[in-house]
């Protein structure tokens, strides 16, 4: 499986997959925060340097799984709830990013796996959420998501996650 990571962070989905023993292969990875982008390369000894996704590119690879984690910081039930509405400018609208992403690969890829918190889902940010499920149907992806206990998974903390 061909993956690219967006809004990467030190490397919590490889290290999932390589936890997993699914075959995978990263094809390229993307963040911004310079500390972050270091421990991955530490991590598992990359090269990469920060980027941002505003103005990310895919390779011109086929990709089997794009994942994104985007911030979630404005979804927060503990921030500022400032939400993700896009061309807001807030942390959480870089999800819309991953639309335009895909949009201008030809070869779209197969997957695209969305990471966030569930306050996603709370009443005043439900539409953000929505709307990225529109624009990825719109994008010819069948969409379900699912509200995960991350206790369920060996995680010692009573986390919950949308993911689409």
């Amino acid at each position: 499986m061909k993956v690219v990571e967006l809004f990467g962070g030190i490397g919590a989905i490889r290290k999932a997959y390589i936890n997993s023993k699914i075959p995978f292969e990263i094809v390229d990875y993307v963040e911004i925060d310079k500390n972050c982008v270091k421990s991955y390369n530490a991590l598992f000894n990359e090269n990469y340097e920060p980027r941002s996704v505003c103005n990310y590119s895919l390779p011109d690879k086929k990709i089997d799984l794009l994942m994104h984690g985007s911030p979630c910081q404005d979804f927060s039930r503990i921030g500022e709830k400032l939400g993700g509405k896009k061309g807001s400018g807030t942390r959480s609208s870089l999800l819309f990013e991953t639309i335009r992403i895909i949009e201008e690969k030809q070869d779209k890829p197969r997957l695209v796996i969305w990471e966030n918190v569930k306050g996603v889902l709370d009443k005043n940010m439900r539409t953000s959420f929505f709307y990225y499920l529109k624009e990825m149907k719109r994008l010819g992806y069948e969409t379900k998501y699912e509200i995960l206990n991350s206790m369920n998974f060996g995680i010692p903390l009573r986390f919950y996650v949308s993911t689409l």
